[in-house]
Order: structure tokens, then sequence, then C-alpha cells
């Protein structure tokens, strides 16, 4: 043992830890006693001296075995180059980490200088406190063990020292606690490892990799864990905590109902510092007494962002293989964590919201029937704290016309007519609550408030069928800044909002009039709103129809837009051309099968709700697509750079027709009359305007048959797209339009997007004029005609006469009147 002694010594070591060594132990507390004086103090004890020489021979033996049967330090060396496995963690927009890709090993590196003393004096203290004395293999542990194991029986106590511990950590041995595995331990590997590494590398791969419990290895993963706290915010207590969990992390880790122990395990180590000097009593009693303060653990199989991070993963996996999950990678990504969580949040209520008038459908489960024990029975959301506004499950204890007992957990609550009044229609007088619900029903909850005294207020509620996707993109920039999928990740991983493709609607008609203003329009032409038939190529009647079929002559495109008139769109369809419209559509970034049928212009056609929020947004940046991204850039372990996202952009519209564009949406918003009863299709989000003080711009979209709900908008700086549906395509229920279904959750993400942004309106092109004109026949408004709207024009294009009596007098005649009349409209305001 002096010849390894000896050799350590003079042996050059590799690969020290970032920091020069220092002395990791502090003083003995009340004991000077050299630890020289105290080692020989156990050898000249006679029981101790014979077992020390049968030791010698033992290892001599050992090592001459050792020698000539054990392969060279080659394996050893490898540690030079060692890379553990580590997930891949990815960051949102302001640099936080929201999520991770698991490796099947959760690791977060420390280097040596930033492990915190408290946490190196506790592992130490009870792991190897002679570790910074020998050379990988402890005579004095070695003894002890001996004789404990000789005079205890064998299994009472090991002496395996970091070092050793570390070489079979690293695979490098067989974990079995067998003669030959600690034989090959201590004269082999552990000796290797000393030879050539320094103790401080040691000691920083040791605590790197040593396995913590749960998927955590590593003390940096541990801490996260278990306290969510970084290892230099740890107390005394909490390191002695996790240097305890080492012995057995399976039975010492601080969860689940291993607390006591973890906590008697603590105390073991506190006491082993106090021992070694590391602490006084003091700090010892003042760390046994500090309370267990360990992360909130939250179950939820629903992560923030999960399709977001789904599409990212797929992403990685094409461009890094599958060794990603191991490589460390850190992925700083566009997401707008507090965004993205409000999104989520006005999905979830606006399509429970909607669920609500489709009626209640009665509860899926009965525990009785069943023959569970009401009072036995248990939910996983039950071990969750339970808050305000959250939806939980509930069992029904008993049910009368007044009220209704439940359970709730640990809470009681009670429902009353009142609390379910929507199946009702909003009639509470008419729920008679035992015929809604029974005793062992299973039912959802919607918590109003948390009471002191156990109890809980609630309404009655059902989980959605409906499902329904959300896109944010940053307009200059291209960001992705939020993206819902659908309700929930783990119940459908197929995400809606980019492979989903469905029928348009009315969303689908800006392409139209874009297409127009393209080829020369204003935003005044007028065209006659009335029944007509027109003919496809193949001389096919084609008779589209209006929403309620109203219909009201002479009107302009921007008037049409804003009240989603079929006949209209379909007529400058025809007159402006389908190949137009589908290749504008194609430079806007519709990649979908689009073919020139005059139902075109009504949006039957399957599109995604990514590339239609792509498109619009074209708009919203005065005509140049910008290709949305998820990724800013990518470092390694290390944070050396990997790659990074460059923003790409193309100006495929002129800035001009993007404004006329732009205006003409806004409308769909602005644009209201009676008393704000009529107007546009998105009117009911027109407070937003002046309350964000952002001009606000889209269009809504609905499918004849109710299946389809779009709502899809713009301010300068966001681009927001919104669609609710059936996966099935069933229709969401009779009336439900994109007006009143999406655009109410469009109108939440938007509120939350624009929070804090300063007021400002989209930029006005030169040679581009503002004016106020009579919204059906597009002269100048006046007292004497109807309601009025803002519109863009090209210079020179502005109307320059009034709307006057005779033209009042013209819009007051039927549609088949009106038309007779149109030329003379459009020739009085050139």
């Amino acid at each position: 043992m002096l010849t390894c002694v000896l050799m350590s010594s003079t042996t050059n070591k590799t690969l020290d830890a970032e920091t020069p060594r220092e002395p990791t132990k502090k003083p003995r507390v009340g004991d000077k006693t050299p630890f020289v004086d105290r080692a020989a103090g156990f050898w000249v004890r006679p029981r101790n001296a014979l077992l020390a020489g049968l030791l010698v021979i033992v290892s001599g033996m050992g090592t001459g075995v050792a020698m000539v049967y054990l392969p060279d330090a080659s394996q050893v060396r490898v540690l030079e180059e060692y890379v553990p496995s580590m997930q891949v963690t990815l960051y949102d927009d302001q640099g936080q980490p929201y999520a991770e890709l698991e490796a099947a090993e959760r690791r977060k590196m420390i280097p040596y200088r930033d492990i915190p003393e408290d946490l190196r004096n506790a592992l130490l203290a009870v792991e190897d406190s002679r570790f910074f004395w020998h050379v990988g293999v402890d005579p004095i542990g070695v003894l002890g063990a001996v004789r404990d194991n000789v005079t205890r029986g064998f299994g009472e106590r090991g002496a395996s020292t970091i070092t050793m511990q570390l070489a079979r950590g690293l695979g490098w041995s067989s974990p079995e606690k067998t003669v030959v595995r600690k034989l090959i331990e201590a004269f082999y590997y552990a000796l290797q490892t000393e030879r050539y590494f320094s103790k401080e590398r040691i000691l920083e791969l040791y605590m790197n990799q040593i396995f913590m419990g749960h998927d955590a290895y590593g003390f940096g993963a541990a801490a996260e864990f278990y306290f969510d706290d970084e290892l230099n915010d740890l107390t005394l207590a909490e390191c002695a905590l996790l240097a305890g969990i080492i012995q057995r992390p399976n039975d010492y880790y601080p969860l689940d109902r291993n607390e006591e122990r973890a906590i008697r395990r603590r105390d073991v180590v506190l006491g082993r510092m106090l021992v070694e000097g590391y602490i006084n009593n003091e700090e010892r009693e003042q760390a046994r007494n500090e309370p267990l303060d360990l992360a909130e653990r939250d179950d939820r199989s629903e992560e923030l962002g999960a399709y977001f991070t789904e599409e990212i993963r797929r992403t990685l996996i094409e461009d890094y293989g599958t060794t990603l999950y191991e490589s460390g990678l850190r992925v700083y990504t566009t997401l707008d964590s507090r965004l993205q969580a409000e999104a989520e949040q006005a999905l979830d209520s606006g399509l429970r919201a909607v669920d609500k008038t489709q009626g209640w459908r009665g509860s899926k489960r009965n525990l009785l029937e069943e023959q569970i024990e009401i009072a036995a029975h248990t939910e996983q959301r039950w071990d969750r704290p339970i808050e305000r506004g959250d939806y939980v499950p509930a069992v029904v204890l008993d049910s009368r016309r007044e009220q209704a007992r439940l359970r709730v957990g640990p809470y009681t609550a009670v429902i009353t007519p009142e609390d379910a009044a929507w199946t009702a229609f909003g009639r509470a007088e008419n729920v008679r609550l035992e015929r809604l619900i029974q005793p062992g029903d299973l039912i959802s909850v919607h918590v109003t408030e948390v009471h002191n005294d156990g109890t809980l207020s609630v309404g009655l509620d059902q989980e959605p069928e409906l499902e329904g996707a959300v896109l944010v993109f940053e307009n200059y920039s291209g960001e992705i800044k939020a993206e819902v999928g659908g309700r929930r990740f783990s119940e459908s991983e197929f995400n809606r909002a980019r492979q989903a493709v469905r029928q348009t609607g009315s969303a689908f008609k800006p392409f139209v009039y874009a297409a127009a203003l393209f080829h020369g329009w204003t935003a005044s032409n007028l065209v006659v709103d009335m029944p007509q038939t027109f003919e496809d190529d193949s001389g096919q009647p084609y008779q589209p129809r209006n929403h309620n079929d109203a219909y009201v002559g002479i009107t302009t495109i921007t008037e049409a837009l804003a009240r989603s008139r079929n006949v209209v769109a379909v007529a400058v369809q025809e007159q402006v051309g389908a190949e137009n419209i589908i290749a504008l559509a194609r430079d806007l970034g519709i990649t979908a099968n689009l073919q020139p049928y005059l139902s075109l212009a009504l949006g039957v056609v399957d599109v995604s709700l990514w590339q239609m929020t792509r498109a619009y947004a074209v708009f919203a940046n005065g005509g140049v697509r910008v290709e949305p991204h998820r990724v800013v850039s990518v470092v390694d372990r290390e944070g050396r750079p990997r790659s990074q996202t460059q923003r790409q952009s193309q100006q495929v519209m002129d800035a001009d027709v993007a404004f006329l564009m732009s205006q003409m949406l806004a409308n769909v918003i602005a644009y209201t009359f009676d008393r704000g009863t009529q107007g546009g299709s998105g009117r009911r989000a027109r407070f937003l305007v002046s309350e964000l003080g952002l001009p606000l711009a889209g269009k809504t979209g609905t499918t004849d048959n109710y299946s389809d709900a779009w709502f899809i908008g713009f301010s300068p700086y966001h681009t927001i797209g919104v669609w609710v549906g059936n996966d099935t395509k069933q229709p969401i229920g009779p009336g439900r339009e994109g007006a009143n279904t999406a655009l109410p959750v469009w109108m939440e993400v938007m509120q939350a997007a624009s929070e804090g942004l300063e007021p400002r309106g989209f930029e006005l092109p030169v040679g581009v004029v503002l004016r106020t004109v009579d919204a059906r026949t597009g002269l100048l408004s006046s007292e004497e005609c109807g309601p009025s709207v803002v519109v863009a024009f090209m210079e020179g294009t502005d109307p320059t006469r009034a709307c006057g009596v005779e033209e009042a007098r013209i819009l007051a005649m039927n549609p088949y009147q009106q038309a007779y009349f149109v030329d003379d409209i459009r020739d009085r305001g050139r």
C-alpha cells in the first residue's frame, strides 16, 4: 500500500478540474488531534494489527492477479473524453428553461468550482471522509469493513470509496457485491483512476453522474428536481439531504412516502459532518430543525407548449439523429411562455363555453354501478392542489331537486340549480338536479372559490368533445410565439395547427379581394349583391347563397367582405379570374391543392391553419412573407453554437396593395351600425381596438354545415389564427360560426399578446390616402346616405363626390331594381 501511495504522489495527473485544489475539510470542532495521530492509534490495536497483516497479504495477492490478468489502463483513460448523457433543454424567448427532451439520464453538469462547500463536505463526511488522503482504496475503511463483516456478518459494512463508486457507476465493473468485484475496483480501476486524474476531477465526475433517485443523475439535476433550486442556493440541511440519498436512492429520495426516512438519513449526514468537524453543534441543530421545503411536483401529463415542443423535437431528430436525447443540447426557442399559457387557457375556456351550448351529455361513469365505494375512490388530479378556476373531477354523494352534494378529493361541495343553469339554456328554474346527476356519478366541476373550512364553491361542467387550435406569429420576425394544436396533447398528439387541413369557408375571401386590388380594383369598387347563377368552365350552373338569404343590392367590395357576402365574392372571382387568385395565394404561402372552381371564393378548399395564418401575416407585414420558425439557436453543452436561424423574407405583394387589403380587413371588425347590432362579422372585437390602442384586422370563416369555425386576424405586431371544430368533421352545432365560436378565443389571445405593447398603426405607404366613404356606394360619406367605413385608396383613385339624396333613393330599392343603376353610381364616383 505504501508503494501505491508513493506512485500516486509522483505520477502526473491529467484533466484536473477547472479550479486548483483547495482544502475541503475544516478543522475538527473541539478536537485538535491530527489525522495521522488518529490513524496511528487505529493501527496499534492488536486485533486491528492482525487484520492489517492479513489485508497486506491479500492486497499483494490481489495486486499480482490484477497485474497479470486485468487489461491495461486504457479503459480508465477514456475518462479524458468522457461525455455523460444529458437531456436536451428548451428555453423560451426570455432565456428561461420551459421543457426538456428527456435522456435516459436527466443531468445538469456542474463544474467543480461551482459545487458548494457544504455539499462537498456533506458528501465526504457520509461517503468517504478520507477521500483526500487515500489513493482510491482506503486501507482504514477496508480494514474496518473486514472486521465488521467477520464479527457481525457479511454485508454489514462496505468500504467503497468515492473513486470506487465512480468506477462502478461508469460501468467498468459488475455491480454485484462479490469479492471479485471488490478486488477489481480496489486494485485496478480505482488505483488507475487516481493515477491519471486529480482528486478534484474525480469528485466533479462523481457528483455529476451519481444516481439520485427518479430520473435525476448528479447533484445539479437533483437540486432542481427536489428543491427547484440551483446548487448554490441550497441550505446546509438541503445539502445534507441530497448527500444522504446516494446510499439508497430509491429509499431515501424525499418524495411520496419517503419523507420521514429521508429526514432521518439527512440527520445522519449532519451527525457525520459534526464528527468530521465540518460544522458545529449549533449549525447541526439549526439544520435539523429546518422544515423540508420541497419543490411542488405537478404530475400533470400536460406540459406547457407540448405541441410546440413536439414540432421542435421532430426537427431536431432530422438534424441530429437519435443521439439527440443524450446530447445535452440547449435549444433557444421563440416561445413566449406567458402567451402560450394564455393561449392554452383561452382555447380550453372557449371550447368549454361552446360545448355547453350543445346541452348536458350526462355522466359517462357511475361508481356505484361499478361497485366501487365512493369514499374509497380517488382521482390522480386530487393529489395536486386545487385552486380557484380549476376544472376537477368530483363524485356525487347525493342528489336532490334543490341541491347535490359532492366530494372533490379532500373537499366537499354543493351544486344548486343556479350552478347548472346552462343545462337548461340559462333557466335555473327548469333545472332538476336529481335528474341530471345521480349518486356515484363521476362528473367535472369548475371551482369558483376555495374556502378555509374544506369546502368548495363549484359549477357543473363537462369535458368538451370539440377540438381547436391556435397559432401566434410575430409579424416582422416570423417567430412563433404560441402554438396550441389541441385541447390535450396527452390524449391526441395530432397537431391541428399544423397537420390538420380543413375547409376555410369565408376566411379564404381576402385572397379573392387581394387579387382584385392587385389587378387594379379599388376597395370601393361596386358589385350588385343579389341572387344570381354563375356558370363554371364546363357550363354547369353554380348558384351561391348569402347567409340567411339576405341580399342588399349595390355595395362595395369593402362592405361585402366585412359582412361576408358570398354572391359578391363569387362575382369578383369570376371577373378577376380563379387562376389569378390561385397565383396570389401561392405567393402568400398557400401550398394546398387549389382548383379553379367557382366555389374557391367561398373557401371550399382544405387548408391548414398554419398556411392560412402565414398568408394573412403578409398583409400585416406590408407584403413581405416571412417564414415562421420556432428555433432561434442551438448550442451544445459547452455553449458552442451549432445552428442559428436567420430571418427569411421575401416581398411577394406590393406594400400599397397589402395596406389596402389590411384596411378592408380592419372594417370586418370596425364596421358597425344600428348601435352596434349590425356590421362586420368580427364586430364583437371592436372594443379591443380602443382598449389596446392598436388597429385590428381579420376575417371569420364558417363552413356550410357549421363543422369548421375560423378567425384569423392581425395587429401591427402579431398575426393570430384560431380554428374550432370536430376531428370527425361533424357539425359543431346549429349557428356555430366563426364569429361566435373562434373569434372569442382570438380576442383573448390577441389581448394577451398585445399586453404592454406601444400603440401604433399599420405603416401608411407613400401614395396611399384614407377616406371615409359610404359603405354601400363608395362615395364620400354624408348624412343623406347610410353607414360609413374608412377605406384606403391609391392617390387619384379616391372618390371626389359625396353620396347624396339620389343615391339614397336608389339604395332603398330592391336588389334587382338597384342593378339598373349601378353604372350610374360608378360614373358619379369618378
